[in-house]
């Protein structure tokens, strides 16, 4: 009959569970990933795993293997798993593609800004000029985020934000691993911002996207100069691994979990 109520008879067991241990040592594996206290090309053993969180081999296998359907983690010849070694084809891959997101992104999210956020912009960019003489890095490095968030909040495309919002894990772990934030750095990254705000304001796609292409082209090289400094380049040639150490800290807390 049209109209009438569907009612769903569903078996809640016990309610709703929390986090199982796998999604929790996940989520701590993949935040010590990008924030490169687990350097490319660490062994990903079970044991060693379980023994750093204080759990099981099974939680730790199931959230290796999260992390290898992240992309975070890769499997060897020899079936070993190591934390994915980043090439210089997956670094100008990643970037491409985030070109052609964040791009998009920002132009949606231009269509609907209010002067006032513009305003709020130009002033964060400023202030981000001021602080680049005599603030710290972390001040800068958390004076950019804060832009960059505002700049992109607005975008009316929920599903493009979602997507490019879980791209940017890739976009930070190449960052912390290979982007050396220097004063020239911070200086050309200023006058990029610059341009792309005045680019948001015009509410110009192709303008946007050329602006965008620019700023993120200069990172992504700035990024394959660092690579190519590390030793990633003889852990792809080589399938060579370093050794699991995991240590207690503030923001990574490890020790017995559930």
């Amino acid at each position: 009959m049209i109209g009438r109520p569907l009612v769903l008879q569903i078996d809640m067991g016990d309610g709703l569970a929390r986090k199982s241990l796998a999604e929790q040592v996940y989520e701590l594996l993949e935040r010590a990933v990008v924030q490169g206290q687990i350097p490319p090309g660490t062994r990903l053993s079970e044991e060693a795993i379980g023994a750093a969180f204080a759990v099981s081999r099974s939680p730790a296998r199931e959230a290796i293997a999260e992390l290898e359907l992240k992309g975070l983690a890769e499997r060897l010849p020899n079936r070993e798993r190591r934390v994915t070694v980043p090439s210089e084809i997956f670094i100008r891959d990643t970037y491409g593609v985030w070109i052609l997101l964040e791009s998009e992104r920002l132009f949606m999210a231009s269509t609907v800004a209010e002067p006032e956020l513009v305003a709020s912009l130009e002033e964060q960019v400023d202030r981000i000029e001021a602080l680049t003489p005599r603030g710290s890095a972390a001040e800068i490095s958390a004076a950019v985020t804060a832009f960059h968030t505002d700049l992109q909040r607005g975008c009316p495309n929920k599903q493009l934000h979602r997507i490019t919002g879980d791209w940017n894990l890739y976009i930070r772990w190449l960052r912390r691993l290979y982007f050396d934030y220097d004063a020239e750095a911070t200086e050309r990254g200023i006058s990029d911002h610059r341009s792309i705000v005045e680019c948001f304001k015009q509410r110009s796609r192709p303008k946007l996207f050329k602006a965008m292409r620019k700023h993120v082209e200069w990172q992504r090289d700035l990024v394959l100069e660092g690579w190519r400094k590390s030793n990633a380049a003889w852990l792809v040639e080589t399938g060579g691994m370093l050794e699991f150490r995991l240590t207690g800290r503030a923001d990574i807390p490890v020790g017995p979990l559930g």
